[in-house]
């Protein structure tokens, strides 16, 4: 059987036209909608996975937030209750303070009436004290009316203290001088009238207080003994009256060598006598006199005591007092 246009004899040459393979597919649709049926479901399992791991960190922050409130309504509780208490606790103090008021008002009444009674008790007192005083000295004098001995004794204590008083006059005289050998010769050379002694240390120790109660108010010459036996002293025209710093260029520094004076004139006129009430005077920066018994010649600044080849006024720097005098004086 032959078909038109088909030779047999070419059969070779022939070429069959491949169809699709649809066969396969259609054989294995329902795998393929299996499986991905299977991986959309993974998805959605990892989606509501992640989403109720959101919820459950949702949750739990809501749950601390709750928790949080929760703390802060109890504090806010606790914060009520404690200013419940601060307002019973101030009102029971004012209640006290009020009664407290209360109770001072009766205290300052019964002080009141006590001062009153005090007084009045002091007054009795008093007058009972005059009484026996009274009482006493009539005792007393009868006594010593009664007995010529006492009368004799007293008259006797009388006058050992009239003794004394006449003595502690002599020893604060210029005459009485356990420095100055020659008293007419210094009289001379200071061109001052010496009125008194108002200040020895063999009477007053060295008593800061004695020396501005006594001597105070006046112009002074100053003389010291040391325990070596060199006879120093020192002069101020300006009346010393507590004044801390006293500018006086009439100021001088004397030295005492055997029966000669050497009178040392300020050389600076910007130095001071330094006085104050606790202390004994300073001379400038040259003579300072403390309170324990001692000096010190602090420099030579302000006076002129090299004029005679002298660099201090006596041989040491610090020295022990033995006598120290002090006089008012009259320019």
């Amino acid at each position: 059987m032959e078909y038109p246009g088909i030779h047999f004899s070419n059969y070779s040459q022939i070429k069959v036209e491949q169809k699709p393979q649809v066969g396969i597919i259609r054989k294995h649709k329902f795998t393929i909608i299996s499986i991905i049926f299977f991986i959309l479901i993974i998805i959605l399992v990892v989606v509501i996975a992640i989403r109720n791991n959101q919820i459950k960190s949702k949750e739990e922050e809501l749950s601390k937030i709750d928790k949080e409130l929760n703390e802060q309504k109890m504090n806010i509780l606790n914060y009520e209750q404690n200013f419940n208490e601060i307002e019973i606790t101030k009102n029971n103090l004012l209640n006290n303070l009020t009664y407290i008021n209360l109770e001072i008002s009766n205290i300052q009444s019964e002080y009141n009436s006590t001062q009153t009674t005090n007084f009045k008790l002091l007054y009795n007192k008093n007058d009972l004290n005059a009484h026996k005083e009274y009482i006493n000295n009539k005792i007393k004098y009868i006594e010593k009316c009664s007995k010529k001995d006492e009368l004799n004794k007293e008259i006797f204590q009388k006058n050992e203290i009239y003794q004394k008083m006449l003595q502690r006059l002599n020893d604060l005289s210029i005459l009485n001088s356990n420095i100055i050998t020659n008293l007419d010769e210094f009289k001379r050379i200071s061109e001052v009238e010496i009125l008194n002694k108002c200040y020895d240390n063999i009477i007053y120790d060295f008593n800061v207080n004695m020396f501005h109660e006594n001597c105070d108010g006046y112009p002074l010459i100053i003389l010291i003994k040391t325990k070596k036996g060199e006879k120093i002293g020192a002069f101020t025209s300006i009346s010393n009256d507590l004044i801390k710093n006293i500018k006086d260029d009439k100021s001088m520094l004397i030295n005492f060598d055997k029966n000669e004076y050497y009178l040392y004139n300020m050389n600076n006129k910007d130095c001071f006598v330094y006085s104050h009430f606790d202390e004994f005077p300073k001379f400038g920066n040259d003579l300072a006199i403390y309170r324990n018994g001692t000096g010190e010649i602090l420099g030579n600044d302000c006076y002129k005591i090299n004029e005679i080849n002298n660099e201090y006024l006596i041989e040491e720097k610090k020295f022990e007092i033995e006598f120290m005098e002090i006089y008012k004086i009259k320019l």
